[in-house]
Formats: C-alpha cells, sequence, structure tokens
C-alpha cells in the first residue's frame, strides 16, 4: 500500500518553496520511504490535498511527478 505524506524543509533554508511529498510502502507492518518529491510548493493545503488523492487513488511513485504537474502545484 503507498501513503503519501507531506513534508516541510527545515525552516532554516529558507526556501521559497517549502513544502514536498514522500511516498512510503507498507509491507508487513513497515513503512519505507519509495520517492521524494523534493520542496515544490509553498501552498501546504494543496500539498496535503494532492498526497490524500494519491494516497486514496494508490498512485504509483512513478506516476507523482505527472500529477504534480497535472495539478499545476509546480
Amino acid at each position: 500500500m503507498y501513503i503519501y505524506e507531506p513534508f516541510k524543509v527545515s525552516e532554516k533554508l529558507r526556501d521559497p518553496r517549502p513544502y514536498g511529498i514522500l511516498c512510503k510502502v507498507e509491507e508487513e507492518g513497515r513503512r519505507e520511504t519509495r520517492a521524494v518529491v523534493a520542496p515544490y510548493s509553498n501552498d501546504w493545503e494543496a500539498v496535503c490535498r494532492l498526497a490524500e488523492t494519491c494516497t486514496a487513488l494508490q498512485v504509483c511513485p512513478e506516476e507523482l511527478l505527472l500529477m504534480i504537474t497535472d495539478t499545476g502545484q509546480h
């Protein structure tokens, strides 16, 4: 099962787009990170919605960049 989670980079970096998405896979009760989309957005709520959508649709990690492009969040 794929689980997508939003994340924020350290405020010390002062990135104008501090939010990104992690893709984790849950197997046998353990979660491992499979993909990371480096911070690409300054809209936390939009990143959270996209993470929820990707989890609900079980988007494969290879399709994550396409989802971001399609939502215009880049």
